[in-house]
């Protein structure tokens, strides 16, 4: 497995992980609160650190692990890397549609927040399967 298979594994489910816990707490506080009330803001930015500090400490220690590795890339890594990020393009530009629709008609900040993490998220994990199956199986 290359560097950069690993560091797109170590993406994935370092987002999915943190995230999924994210939005399953929030969501279940939905059910029991309004949306208008709950305070969201601190956790939200907490969650995104966390998410951004595991990812660096794993791309430390795969590189740690074995650093002539992490500064190789081929072109298949590059041809991979650019159609994950076509993919997650294309999620990102649909949900920054949904999240101006979500402006426009004055929906509450909470959903708006949200909406523009979920779609962050979701395009960043679109991405991240798409370069493991073009790894996997090809392209």
């Amino acid at each position: 497995m290359s560097f950069e298979e690993k560091s797109t594994w170590i993406t994935a489910l370092s987002l999915g992980v943190v995230n999924g816990w994210y939005f399953a707490r929030i969501l279940a506080e939905v059910t029991r609160v309004e949306a208008d009330a709950i305070v969201y803001q601190g956790s939200l930015l907490v969650t995104l650190a966390i998410s951004v500090v595991l990812i660096v400490i794993g791309h430390i220690v795969v590189a740690i692990a074995n650093p002539k590795a992490a500064d190789q890339t081929d072109e298949r890594d590059r041809d991979i890397e650019r159609r994950g990020e076509y993919f997650g393009g294309y999620v990102l530009g649909s949900a920054s549609l949904l999240v101006l629709g979500l402006a426009i008609v004055e929906v509450d900040h909470f959903w708006i927040a949200h909406a523009i993490l979920a779609g962050l998220i979701l395009s960043e994990l679109v991405s991240a399967v798409t370069k493991i199956v073009a790894y996997r199986r090809g392209f």
